[in-house]
């Protein structure tokens, strides 16, 4: 989609499905267009692949503009990479990409899978649900059961520098990831970054490390929210904070994170 703005209107993600068939990505939002704003809501969005060797993003929704998601289902889509040197498969749901804008709200996010495999390199496999490098608002809505394969963010992975995430109302359940952050990975690689999450939960999710959350080098508001019976297999349960940002909790309960080493918080 190129160039103007688009508004899919769906009668509710219950009745309509628009799938890539397990071959193609279903939605590519183009960016650089001043003004143009799109929309997605009232449907389903599902069994979208990208396999484009070893650099594959968002296997249902690939985003470089601005994109709101309403009322939406996003399941069972897939970023899958393979090679030999350094490969790439972030984003099995929605890749945002940088300079793009991602809202999503009143959507559910499930069951969908970011992987890579590389025979004698690097592998990175981030974001089972959402890869972000952009700007990132999520409301009232659930991501649940996706996996990431390679690297970390089970339920969602964001990295880069200057990025502000906002979170509102949102439950991260049964995540898991074959690195760090079972529900929720977060990297700023200048420092910059910044998050504000309030009014949301991240339990029974699973990783080597850092069950629930793991932050590197990120700011962090977290407020009236639960961080519950998350598993690693390693170190820390429940949320790895690492680097000396500003970390404000307010009315947040952390309970039965479960790990062999370092207790629920780090």
């Amino acid at each position: 989609l190129a160039g103007q703005s688009i508004d899919i209107e769906g009668p509710g993600a219950g009745k309509l499905t628009i799938s890539g068939g397990g071959a193609s990505r279903v939605f590519r939002i183009f960016g650089g267009s001043s003004g143009v704003k799109d929309v997605i809501s009232g449907l389903t969005i599902a069994s979208g692949m990208a396999e484009t060797g070893e650099d594959s993003l968002g296997g249902g929704i690939l985003n470089e503009g601005e994109l709101t998601l309403a009322g939406v289902v996003v399941e069972g889509n897939e970023a899958k990479a393979t090679g030999s040197s350094v490969v790439i498969g972030n984003g099995g749901g929605v890749a945002n990409l940088p300079g793009a804008a991602l809202t999503i709200e009143r959507s559910t996010l499930a069951g969908n899978t970011a992987g890579a495999v590389a025979s004698s390199g690097v592998a990175y496999g981030d974001g089972g649900a959402v890869f972000n490098e952009g700007a990132l608002t999520i409301s009232d809505s659930t991501i649940s059961g996706n996996g990431a394969i390679a690297a970390g963010g089970g339920g969602q992975s964001a990295s880069g520098g200057g990025i502000a995430n906002v979170f509102c109302g949102v439950t991260m359940a049964n995540n898991t990831t074959t690195d760090l952050g079972g529900a929720y990975y977060r990297v700023s690689t200048d420092g910059t970054g910044s998050d504000r999450i309030t009014r949301s939960s991240f339990t029974n999710n699973r990783a080597p490390a850092a069950g629930g959350i793991y932050m590197f080098d990120t700011a962090l508001e977290l407020r009236q929210s639960t961080i519950a019976d998350n598993v690693s297999m390693s170190s820390v349960g429940g949320m790895w904070f690492q680097g000396a940002k500003a970390l404000l909790v307010e009315n947040v309960t952390i309970a039965n994170n479960r790990s062999t080493a370092e207790g629920q918080i780090a």
